[in-house]
């Protein structure tokens, strides 16, 4: 196994079972801090445990570092869920919104009202879960964009995180 990177241990708050108090976490991880660096056997094998539609998407990210943090999302978000639903993260199943933001499909997590979002972006991975409450994570990096990068390319290379009306501002 691989171990997830954090500077500090990782905080839960209150993940506990639903006739205890509702589900809240927080995690975040540093990925250069600790070097989580897993060599492509260890990768290919993480890859493995996800859907093929989350691989393909992955796959996909032109650059390997986005590639890493996207897959210790997808792990975080696993765990995270997993843990405050008393289930093996193996067996916990994942959607996408419209707007391509992850959902827990389990009916559990419907009746409890649980929402999970992921961020990832520079040296940071971030998680929010709640339990009765809509959740929302952003996380950007202060480093500025890769040297010489024009405004065309970077709205080119944030194409699927962005809303139609913000790459559309962007190309304004």
């Amino acid at each position: 196994s691989v171990p997830i990177p954090h500077k500090r241990p990782m905080h839960i708050h209150n993940c506990e079972q639903a006739d205890h108090a509702p589900a809240s976490v927080r995690w975040a991880a540093n990925v250069s801090e600790n070097g989580w660096n897993p060599s492509d056997g260890e990768y290919e094998n993480l890859l493995a445990g996800l859907p093929a539609d989350e691989v393909q998407r992955i796959r996909k990210l032109m650059r390997k570092e986005d590639a890493k943090r996207s897959v210790l999302g997808r792990l975080m978000l696993k765990s995270a869920a997993a843990k405050a639903l008393n289930m093996e993260a193996d067996d916990v199943k994942f959607g996408r919104t419209k707007g391509r933001k992850p959902f827990i499909q389990e009916a559990a997590a419907a009746r409890r009202g649980l929402n999970a979002n992921v961020s990832h972006h520079g040296e940071w991975v971030v998680l929010g879960l709640e339990e009765k409450g809509l959740v929302g994570v952003d996380v950007s990096s202060t480093k500025a964009p890769r040297k010489n990068m024009q405004a065309q390319s970077f709205f080119a290379d944030m194409a699927g995180v962005l809303t139609g009306e913000e790459g559309a501002a962007g190309h304004g």
